[in-house]
């Protein structure tokens, strides 16, 4: 227990010091959680999202404790979404990390990981980007769309969670065969 302590003492350095993945990863969905919620229409119910408001009908999930929201409706469609959407974005970035250097694999793994958020709905809403965006996104690996239905009440596609399922295992495969197992 002793290794493992020091190597998240370690990590944990290393991340609070790289500056511009602590922006972009903690302070930029943060702040624009908060830039949402300053728009008093994003505030008010809308029979668009079951008569809740846009900011209850997207809050993350870590905040639910903070504002109060509701539950998942069906947990053990989002228990399968989280897991799925987390597998395809770990496999995803194993991939990256197989292939590049240590420098390298961060300077490519950012901008993917951005991308992927952007289009898959965390960043800014789905139904804001234009149709062909919007349905791209509802199968990317974070699983928002999976995440959304199981949240609010109906059972997640299973065609978005074989999709996601599809993706961690070949990007997990193909991780696996370039790894430099050395």
């Amino acid at each position: 227990m002793h290794a493992f302590g020091q190597i998240l003492k370690t990590e944990t350095k290393l991340y609070l010091w790289d500056l511009p993945t602590l922006l972009l990863t903690v302070l930029l969905p943060a702040g624009i959680l908060t830039v949402l919620g300053l728009i008093p229409s994003f505030r008010e119910p809308d029979p668009n999202f079951g008569g809740q408001s846009f900011l209850t009908y997207f809050t993350p999930s870590l905040l639910v404790a903070s504002f109060g929201s509701p539950l998942p409706q069906h947990p053990w469609g989002f228990a399968a979404a989280l897991v799925l959407g987390t597998a395809a974005l770990l496999a995803l970035g194993l991939v990256i990390a197989a292939v590049a250097g240590t420098g390298s694999a961060q300077a490519m793994s950012v901008p993917l990981f951005m991308v992927v958020m952007f289009f898959g709905g965390v960043y800014l809403p789905r139904f804001l980007l234009p149709d062909v965006l919007a349905d791209l996104g509802a199968y990317l690996p974070p699983g928002v769309q999976a995440l959304l239905d199981a949240w609010t009440g109906t059972a997640p596609e299973p065609l978005h969670l074989g999709i996601m399922a599809a993706i961690a295992l070949t990007a997990g495969t193909v991780a696996a065969k370039l790894f430099r197992w050395q």
